[in-house]
Parts: structure tokens; sequence; C-alpha cells
């Protein structure tokens, strides 16, 4: 037998056991690709969001080289409140 065929090619049909065990070889060959797939997928997302941050970081570099740092957020609100503090 090769494959589930008698050697003198008369096609033999399949007992219950060999269909549930190819149903069942199925079944793992499905989920292994779903789990290569999300995989694929987290470790793009990882590098998308790498390379957001970097492109961020050398902005801020680019800059601070332009002309010092700009206060952010709740500093720029404030007023940058560290000065005030060491006149008084």
């Amino acid at each position: 037998r090769e494959g589930g065929r008698e050697k003198e090619g008369r096609k033999r049909k399949k007992g219950r056991r060999e269909e549930e065990e190819g149903k069942r070889k199925k079944e793992g060959r499905k989920k292994e690709r779903k789990r290569k797939e999300g995989r694929k997928e987290k470790i793009e997302e990882e590098e998308g969001e790498r390379r957001r941050k970097e492109g961020r970081e050398r902005e801020r570099r680019k800059k601070e080289k332009e002309g010092g740092r700009r206060k952010e957020g709740k500093e720029r609100r404030r007023g940058g409140g560290r000065e005030e503090k060491e006149k008084n």
C-alpha cells in the first residue's frame, strides 16, 4: 500500500480510523498555520511600533540640535516652573 491505495492500483476505501486520523492531521495543520500567521502579525506590529519610536526619537534629536529642547505637555502649561522656584 502506498498512500491509501493497493499496489495494483485499485482504490481501497479508507477505514474509520484512517479517516479520523486524516481529519486530526488536517486540523493540526490548520491550527499551526493560524498560529504562524498570528506570530507574523505580532512581529510585524512590534516592528512598526519600533520604527515609529525610532522616528520620534530621531525627530526629537534633530530639533534639539537645531535649537534647544522644547517643553512638552505639563511643562509648557506650567511655564517651566523650575526657574521661577530658583528665583524665589
